[in-house]
């Protein structure tokens, strides 16, 4: 059973990789001094995130758990009172529509047994998706001033279909993408 999970994962790794290309946006403050900071510490999710039901608490604390670890592989995580800067995390669903735009052409080919040549067209009607848009925005505040420093966002489509484990490396690979930013060089 456990080695049916582990190959479904890998078999759906590809699909999540095409589905994490969104690029992150990053932004922060060029006169801070980021070289700085040793310790963090991660502020609690503002509870008016979850007045969206359709933010899921599991995916929040997903992204929690995710960021304190790849923060932990540079810095110290310590209480909120001793920490050089403090993260905080929101999350964003919004529902969204995409439409294509109807097409035609008209083309000649020959066509049958013979010399013949024929005339053909062919169109197809526009197309109108719903869908729904997940972001994930981290600030990075000094604890000193209680000022954003860095923030960083990105968004990705939501797919409700995925397993509890593909959401798992889904969120990794988008929270390591954010991370890969901080400290800005």
């Amino acid at each position: 059973m456990k080695i049916m999970r582990i190959s479904m994962v890998l078999l759906a790794l590809p699909v999540l990789l095409l589905a994490c290309s969104t690029k992150p946006s990053i932004d922060y403050n060029t006169t801070f001094d980021f070289s700085s900071l040793r310790s963090f510490s991660i502020l609690p999710v503002d509870p008016a995130v979850f007045a969206n039901p359709k933010v899921s608490e599991l995916e929040v604390g997903r992204i929690l758990n995710i960021t304190s670890s790849e923060l932990r592989k540079a810095y110290l995580e310590v209480a909120q009172e001793n920490a050089d800067f403090l993260v905080r995390h929101q999350v964003v669903v919004e529902n969204r529509v995409r439409t294509s735009q109807p097409t035609s052409s008209v083309g000649m080919y020959r066509g049958g047994y013979g010399y013949g040549y024929s005339v053909g067209m062919s169109s197809s009607s526009g197309q109108t998706t719903y869908y729904q848009q997940g972001t994930v925005i981290i600030d990075v505040i000094d604890a000193a001033t209680k000022e954003v420093v860095w923030r960083g966002t990105i968004d990705g489509r939501i797919r409700e279909t995925l397993s509890p484990e593909e959401r798992e490396v889904n969120a990794e690979q988008y929270i390591a993408r954010l991370f890969e930013e901080f400290p800005p060089q």
